[in-house]
């Protein structure tokens, strides 16, 4: 690889980890906004349907981004990947009305979370475009597009609730928002650089997703383990509580994000390195990416250490000390979460799908029944207890298939 490819990769690595970074912190701000003008219990719902939205989220996209920025022999087209994407962000839709449906929800409460879900198909939708920037190495545009959302979904719900208190009219206003950045940024952008009109073919689409099926199951199933502490946290305590638990544990998310920010524009490099069944240089980048995701999470710490109390009641109020000591366990929750996002993804380029199931199913039933143990004798921090065992076993299964598939690289190199 040259060095102006070096750069290339700098520079697309530097716009995609900024973008992303600032969008999620307009995401997490909106926690603190939500707190501070309409209290805990708007907070709780408002993270009630983030937890369940996460869940469906899974299914709308489907595990296809790794494949898809991995697939570097074009096995399939942009356009059908774009059209398999829309079936799946349907489909996800219509699982979670029959999941709110099955639950005993108030109106509010019910709203809240279909709007939200509407909002977050935004992000899955953005999410196959954003994955034509990565294959073609213009995540400069992606990381503007997070830009560009952050600003308008951020300013709109604040400004929204300000004056109206109303939690669903302000998210809907988000998710006005969110589509008017897609429909006048990413998609003009995207047809610039990729003709995205070209191979439309419902069934090849239609075989994309059966093919990638196991990466679906495995996406939901993973996506369930981190969802499903708070959904039964808030069944058990309320939703004030989950309110106070989401407050103090979003800064956290804040770790396992950095760390996405270090592999994930890696992975297409890892699908080379793959190919070429070049294991020195595939070992090379999973050390380096080991390193980097301990190091973000040893800074989280020392952080949380240091200004943990000042920050926590800077943004939320003193009153929410006396549960300051959910922080760090939080930190080490999004730790253990970016180590199972980056072997999901290293697995995922494998094509190690099976390996995939397995770990996450284990990792899935682990968590449901250590929720219900733990959330029931320990209350609020029985859910980082939940997804401490639940995910650490999870881990070393990943691992476990993960180093199965390295090791094989070796055999094949030498056959």
């Amino acid at each position: 690889m040259s060095e102006s490819e070096n750069i290339s990769i700098q520079k697309n690595m530097l716009w995609n980890s900024c973008g992303s970074f600032i969008y999620m912190l307009s995401q997490w701000a909106l926690t603190i906004f939500i707190v501070r003008i309409s209290g805990y219990e708007d907070a709780g719902n408002y993270s009630l349907a983030m937890s369940i939205s996460n869940i469906f989220y899974g299914i709308a996209i489907y595990g296809i981004r790794n494949y898809q920025v991995s697939d570097i022999y074009h096995k399939y087209t942009s356009r059908q990947y774009i059209d398999a994407r829309y079936i799946t962000c349907g489909m996800a839709y219509i699982l979670s009305m029959i999941f709110v449906g099955l639950n005993s929800y108030d109106l509010y409460k019910v709203l809240i979370i279909l709007i939200f879900m509407v909002f977050k198909m935004h992000e899955a939708i953005i999410d196959v475009y954003h994955g034509i920037d990565q294959m073609l190495w213009r995540l400069d545009i992606a990381g503007k597009s997070y830009i560009l959302r952050s600003f308008t979904t951020f300013f709109g719900f604040i400004g929204c609730l300000f004056f109206s208190k109303n939690l669903f009219l302000s998210i809907l206003i988000m998710t006005i928002c969110a589509y008017l950045c897609i429909c006048l940024y990413d998609i003009p952008n995207v047809k610039k650089i990729e003709d995205i009109s070209l191979d439309r073919n419902l069934k090849k689409s239609k075989q994309l997703l059966i093919e990638c099926a196991p990466l679906v199951i495995y996406l939901f199933m993973s996506t369930c383990i981190t969802s499903i502490p708070r959904y039964i946290l808030e069944i058990f305590e309320g939703s004030e509580i989950l309110g106070i638990y989401s407050s103090i544990s979003t800064p956290a998310i804040i770790v396992q994000v950095m760390a996405s920010y270090v592999f994930s524009p890696l992975m297409s490099l890892f699908a080379q390195s793959i190919a070429n069944k070049d294991r020195k240089k595939c070992v090379g980048l999973f050390v380096k990416c080991l390193v980097a995701i301990s190091v973000v999470g040893i800074v989280g710490i020392c952080g949380a250490k240091l200004v943990g109390n000042w920050g926590l009641s800077l943004l939320f109020g003193s009153e929410i000390l006396k549960y300051n000591y959910l922080l760090i366990p939080a930190i080490l929750v999004s730790i253990l979460t970016a180590l199972v996002w980056f072997f999901n993804g290293i697995l995922t380029v494998f094509r190690e799908f099976k390996g995939l199931i397995i770990a996450n199913g284990v990792g899935l039933l682990c968590n449901i029944l250590c929720s219900v143990f733990f959330i029931n004798k320990f209350g609020i921090n029985g859910t980082n207890y939940a997804l401490f065992v639940s995910m650490g076993l999870q881990i070393i299964l990943l691992v476990k298939y993960v180093l199965m598939r390295v090791n094989l690289m070796r055999k094949m190199k030498r056959g």
